[in-house]
C-alpha cells in the first residue's frame, strides 16, 4: 500500500510540478495538503531550476492582476479565477486550476480536487489514453485537411494553366486587332508629318540659296569649300583695310552659282571653294574688320550645324562630310583669331592704347567674341634691379568682361602680353570621347525602336515557348505533388512507438533512422518552377542593368564627362603670348621691322604642376610644424596663376560650375591643374588657380533640375485661342511651361531662375530642337536624354516600348483628355506606369474626378485608387473589370463623349507629332519621382 501511494503521489507531483527539481527523500512531503494551499496562494520555489524565483503557478499571478483591475471580491484566489472563466458565457467545468509551466490541468469540478489527488494509477493511464487518443483524432483531422488541400491545388493548378493559356490567346489576338488600328492611325499621321518636314526642308533650302547676303550656301559643300580655299589664300596678307575688295572678288567668283554671292551651306564643294577664297586674304586680317568677318563664319557655322543635326533629306556619308567642312572651318576661325591678334601686336604703338610707358591695351567687344589684351611696352632694361621683396606680381583687369588675371612672381611679363578671349561658342566639347552617348548593341537597340504590335506579338510567342518548354518541369511537379499525397494517404510506421532502453535495440533504431533519412531524400522537392511572365519579367531587369551599364560613360578620374556635365558661357582663352618685333623709325618713311618666321603668335610655355607639400607626422604637429605647413601651401598656390572672373548673366547658375581646361593633346576637358576654386554667390564672381594657361570652361551639372516633382498636359483654353497643348513641368528648381501650336513651340513661363537670355525666348514660337538647344545654352536643361538614368539612380525607368506607345496615344488624344503625373507611378514597376487622365467635354465627365489609369505591355485598366489611397489597388473600376483595351487611344475610343469623339478625329497631325516629340524629349513619365 506504502508503494502503490508512494507511486502515485510521486507521478502526481511531478504533473503539478513539471519544472521543479523534487529530491526522493522529500516526495511525500512536497505532496502535503500544505504544499497545496501554498501553491494555491502562488508563493515562490527558490529550488526550482529553471525559473528560479517565479511563483509556482499562474493562479496566484491572475488573482493578483484580477485585484488590480477591481474585477474580483473574493478573497480565495483559486475561486476567483474559476469564476473569472465560468463567467465568459461557455459552458466549462473547472477543476482547482494549476497553471504549471503556462498549461491548464482541469479535472470535473473545483471541489474534486482531493479525488485527482486520490486517483487510482489505472484511471489516471485511462485519462493520458484518452488524451493521446483526442491528440490523435485531431492530428488525423489536420492530416485530413491536408490531403483536401493538395488536392484541390493539384485540381486549381490544372484548371488555371488551361484557362490562362486560353485567356492569353484571346487577349492577344484582341490586342492585335485594336493595337493595329492605333498603330494605322499613328503610321498615317506620322507620313504626313515627315512630307511635310521634307518640303519644309526643301524650301528652306530654297529660301537660302537665293537670299542676296553675300555669304556661301551652307548647305553646298562646294560653296564652302570655295569660300574657305578663297580665305586660306590669304594668309600672308593679313590687312582688313583691303578686305572688303578681296571679298568682293570672292562674291563675284561665287555669284556663277546663286544670286547672293554666298555659298550654299548644303553644297561642300561651294563651302570648300569659299573657304579656299578666304584663306588667300590671310595676310590681310585686322581685328577692326575682322569681327565681320567673324559673324558670317559663325552664321555658316550655325547653318551646317542644323544641317548636321536636324536634316531629314540627308545621306550619312554626307553628313559626314558637311562635320569635316565644320571642323575645316572651325580651325581656320581660330587661325584668324591669331593672325589678327599676331598683327595687332606687331604695331602696338599704331594699333593699341597707351595706358602709360610701359603699358598699352586693346579691348574689341562684339555679340560673339570680347578680345582684350595687355602688353608690356619694352623698355631698356634699368642698372638697379628689383629686389624679389619688393617685386610685385603682374595683375591685369579686364573691366569690360570682369576678368582678373594674377600672374606668379616669376613672370615679369618682358616682351610679352597677357591675351583674354572669351567666345560665346564651343567648338572643342563634340570632339571630345565623352560627348556623344555610347553606342548599344543591336538587340538593346531593337527595344527603342520596336513598335508596339511587333513587341507584344514577340512576348506572346515567348511565352508560348516557354510553356512548352515547361512541360516536362510541370509534368515532373505533379508527380512529386501526387507522391506526398500518396505518402500522406498511406503513413508508414517508422518509429516504435516507446523508447528502446536496452543496447540490443540500438541497431533496430539506427535502421529506422536510415529508412526515414532515405524517404526525406525521396520527398525532397524540386526547385520552384517560374512561370513565363516571372522569366519575361526577369530578362528584362537584367537588359535594363546592362543597357544602364552600356550607356555609362567611364572616363579619367579629373576628366569631365559630358554625358554629366555640359561647357556653358563659351570658352574662356586666357594666353601668354610674346610680342614680335616692332618695327623701327628709320627716317624718311623708312621702318625697319624684324621678321620671324614663321609669322604667326607664339605663346609663352606655362606648366606649373601644383603638388601640396606632405604634412609632418602627428607626433611632430606643434603650433609651430602647422603654421610652416599652411606657409608651404601658401608658397605653392602663389606659384600659380590666380584668375577671378564674373559668371556670364545670360547664364542661370544653379550651382557653382566646376572650372576645367582642355587639353588638345588629349582632347578632353579636365580639373587636374585647376586649383583653390572660390565662389562668390552674392557677386557671381569665381576665383581658382591654375597651373596650365590656355582654354578654359565653367562645367555644370546637367541634371540639376531631375527629377521632376510632377507634370501635366492639357488642352489650351482660353477666350480667343483655341486648338493649342499646354506642357507643365515643376521640376526640382524651376517651373516652367511650354505651349504647342501646330509644329512650333513656346516657353510661356519659367519660374525659379532667370537670365538675360530667357527674355529673348519667352513667349516666342519656334521649332522644337531651336527651343531645346537655346534653353540648354542658357544653363536650363529640361531635356534629358535616355542615358539619364545611368547617372541618376533613383530614377523609375518604365517599359520602354510601353513608354513611347503612351507618349504617342496621349499625343492623339491631348485636345479632349488631360493628363497629369501620378505618386503611385514611381513605386511601381517597371512594366507598370501610373497616371491620372480626366475627360474634360460632357457634363459627366465634368463632374468626375481624375481617374488612376495603369498601363502595362498587356493591357490599360482604369483602377480603383486615387491619390489619397492609403495603398495602390490594381484592382479594376466596377464594371470595368469585363473590359479589354489594348491601350490608351482604345480606353479612350469606347469611352468618350461625342465632343471629344469629334476633337479627336479632327487634331492636326503636326500637333499630334510635335506633342509626342516634346513629351519623349522632356521624358516626364520617366524622369518625374
Amino acid at each position: 500500500v506504502l508503494l502503490y501511494c508512494f507511486d502515485f503521489k510521486k507521478t502526481s507531483t511531478e504533473k503539478y510540478y513539471p519544472n521543479t527539481y523534487y529530491p526522493k527523500c522529500m516526495v511525500m512531503k512536497l505532496h502535503r495538503r500544505v504544499c497545496f494551499e501554498r501553491f494555491r496562494n502562488g508563493e515562490f520555489d527558490v529550488r526550482d531550476k529553471k525559473r528560479p524565483g517565479q511563483p509556482k503557478g499562474r493562479v496566484g499571478v491572475l488573482y493578483y492582476e484580477l485585484l488590480q483591475s477591481n474585477k474580483i471580491v473574493t478573497a480565495d484566489p483559486l475561486t476567483a479565477v474559476m469564476l473569472l472563466f465560468q463567467s465568459d458565457g461557455e459552458d466549462r467545468s473547472w477543476n482547482p486550476i494549476y497553471y504549471a509551466s503556462g498549461k491548464i490541468i482541469s479535472a470535473e469540478e473545483p471541489n474534486e480536487t482531493l479525488e485527482t489527488e486520490n486517483m487510482t494509477k489505472k484511471a489516471f493511464k485511462a485519462l493520458e489514453k484518452e488524451k493521446a487518443e483526442s491528440a490523435a483524432a485531431e492530428a488525423e483531422r489536420i492530416r485530413m485537411q491536408m490531403i483536401k488541400d493538395i488536392q484541390e491545388e493539384i485540381r486549381l493548378e490544372k484548371y488555371n494553366t488551361e484557362r490562362q493559356i486560353l485567356l492569353d490567346k484571346r487577349e492577344a489576338e484582341m490586342r492585335k486587332i485594336q493595337l493595329e488600328d492605333t498603330l494605322s492611325v499613328l503610321r498615317d499621321y506620322k507620313s504626313v508629318f515627315m512630307k511635310y518636314l521634307v518640303a519644309s526642308e526643301e524650301e528652306e533650302n530654297w529660301t537660302r540659296y537665293m537670299t542676296c547676303d553675300g555669304l556661301p550656301d551652307p548647305g553646298s559643300l562646294s560653296e564652302m569649300n570655295t569660300f574657305l580655299f578663297l580665305w586660306s589664300m590669304e594668309d600672308e596678307k593679313v590687312n582688313m583695310n583691303k578686305f572688303i575688295i578681296k571679298f568682293n572678288i570672292i562674291i563675284y567668283w561665287t555669284r556663277y552659282m546663286t544670286c547672293d554671292g554666298l555659298p550654299d551651306p548644303g553644297s561642300l564643294s561651294e563651302m570648300n571653294i569659299f573657304l579656299f577664297l578666304w584663306s588667300m586674304e590671310d595676310e590681310k586680317v585686322n581685328m577692326n574688320k575682322f569681327i565681320i568677318k567673324f559673324n558670317i563664319i559663325i552664321y555658316l557655322l550655325t547653318k551646317l550645324n542644323e544641317i548636321i543635326e536636324f536634316s531629314l533629306i540627308s545621306s550619312p556619308d554626307y553628313i559626314i562630310e558637311c562635320k569635316m567642312i565644320r571642323q575645316q572651318f572651325r580651325e581656320k576661325l581660330q587661325e584668324w583669331v591669331n593672325a589678327a591678334c599676331y598683327t595687332l601686336l606687331r604695331q602696338i604703338d599704331r594699333d593699341m592704347v597707351r595706358e602709360g610707358i610701359k603699358t598699352a591695351r586693346y579691348i574689341n567687344i562684339s555679340d560673339q567674341i570680347s578680345c582684350c589684351i595687355w602688353v608690356l611696352i619694352k623698355l631698356p632694361i634699368p642698372l638697379k634691379q628689383v629686389t624679389e621683396k619688393d617685386r610685385k606680381s603682374i595683375e591685369v583687369y579686364f573691366k569690360e568682361i570682369e576678368l582678373t588675371v594674377k600672374m606668379p612672381l616669376d613672370i615679369d611679363c618682358y616682351c610679352m602680353a597677357i591675351r583674354a578671349l572669351w567666345v560665346k561658342y564651343d567648338h572643342y566639347s563634340d570632339s571630345s570621347s565623352s560627348y556623344i552617348m555610347p553606342k548599344l548593341t543591336e538587340e538593346y537597340e531593337s527595344i527603342y525602336t520596336i513598335d508596339f504590335l511587333t513587341y507584344c506579338q514577340n512576348e506572346y510567342n515567348t511565352k508560348l515557348k516557354i510553356h512548352e518548354e515547361q512541360v516536362e518541369g510541370r509534368r515532373l511537379r505533379l508527380e512529386e505533388k501526387n507522391a506526398i499525397l500518396e505518402k500522406m494517404e498511406n503513413p508508414p510506421d517508422l518509429l516504435p512507438t516507446k523508447n528502446e532502453r536496452k543496447g540490443k535495440q540500438q541497431k533496430k533504431l539506427e535502421r529506422m533512422q536510415g529508412k526515414r533519412s532515405d524517404l526525406e531524400q525521396e520527398l525532397e522537392q524540386l526547385p520552384y518552377l517560374p512561370t513565363p511572365d516571372e522569366i519575361i519579367l526577369q530578362r528584362e531587369d537584367e537588359s535594363r542593368r546592362e543597357i544602364r551599364k552600356l550607356l555609362f560613360t567611364r572616363c579619367e578620374k579629373t576628366e569631365i564627362n559630358l554625358r554629366k556635365y555640359r561647357i556653358l558661357g563659351g570658352v574662356l582663352h586666357i594666353d601668354l603670348v610674346y610680342q614680335p618685333p616692332q618695327p623701327k623709325d628709320m627716317r624718311r618713311d623708312i621702318m625697319l621691322t624684324t621678321l620671324q618666321i614663321p609669322k604667326e603668335l607664339k605663346s609663352v610655355p606655362f606648366y606649373k604642376p601644383y603638388k601640396a607639400p606632405p604634412p609632418a607626422p602627428d607626433s611632430e604637429r606643434t603650433p609651430e610644424v602647422i603654421e610652416a605647413e599652411m606657409k608651404a601651401l601658401e608658397t605653392a598656390m602663389e606659384e600659380l596663376a590666380l584668375v577671378t572672373l564674373k559668371l556670364p548673366s545670360s547664364i542661370i547658375w544653379f550651382e557653382p560650375p566646376l572650372v576645367a581646361h582642355w587639353i588638345p593633346e588629349k582632347k578632353i576637358w579636365s580639373t587636374q591643374d585647376v586649383h583653390d576654386i572660390k565662389y562668390n554667390e552674392e557677386k557671381q564672381t569665381i576665383t581658382f588657380r591654375t597651373g596650365r594657361l590656355g582654354i578654359h570652361g565653367l562645367a555644370t551639372f546637367k541634371f540639376i533640375n531631375i527629377p521632376f516633382q510632377s507634370w501635366e498636359l492639357k488642352p489650351e483654353i482660353s477666350r480667343n485661342v483655341h486648338g493649342g497643348v499646354v506642357l507643365n513641368v515643376s521640376a526640382a528648381i524651376v517651373q516652367a511651361e511650354f505651349i504647342v501650336r501646330e509644329d512650333l513651340v513656346c516657353l510661356n513661363s519659367l519660374a525659379g531662375g532667370m537670365s538675360t537670355s530667357f527674355n529673348e525666348i519667352i513667349g516666342k514660337y519656334m521649332k522644337l530642337h531651336i527651343l531645346i538647344e537655346k534653353m540648354r545654352n542658357a544653363g536650363c536643361d529640361l531635356f534629358p536624354e535616355r542615358d539619364a538614368f545611368s547617372y541618376m539612380k533613383a530614377l523609375p525607368v518604365k517599359h520602354p516600348v510601353t513608354e513611347r506607345h503612351l507618349r504617342e496615344c496621349m499625343a492623339l488624344l491631348c485636345t479632349a483628355y488631360t493628363f497629369s503625373w501620378s505618386r503611385w507611378n514611381a513605386s511601381r514597376h517597371s512594366r507598370e506606369i501610373v497616371i491620372q487622365f480626366k475627360e474634360l467635354h460632357g457634363c459627366v465627365s465634368k463632374e468626375r474626378t481624375n481617374l488612376t489609369l495603369l498601363i502595362t505591355p498587356l493591357k490599360t485598366v482604369t483602377v480603383s485608387c486615387t491619390e489619397v489611397s492609403s495603398e495602390f489597388s490594381s484592382v479594376p473600376l466596377d464594371g470595368e473589370n469585363s473590359k479589354f483595351y489594348a491601350d490608351l487611344y482604345h480606353l479612350a475610343l469606347k469611352n468618350a463623349g461625342i465632343k471629344s469623339r469629334i476633337l479627336m478625329k479632327n487634331i492636326s497631325f503636326k500637333l499630334v507629332n510635335t506633342v509626342a516629340e516634346l513629351l519623349g524629349r522632356t521624358n516626364v513619365i520617366n524622369m518625374s519621382s
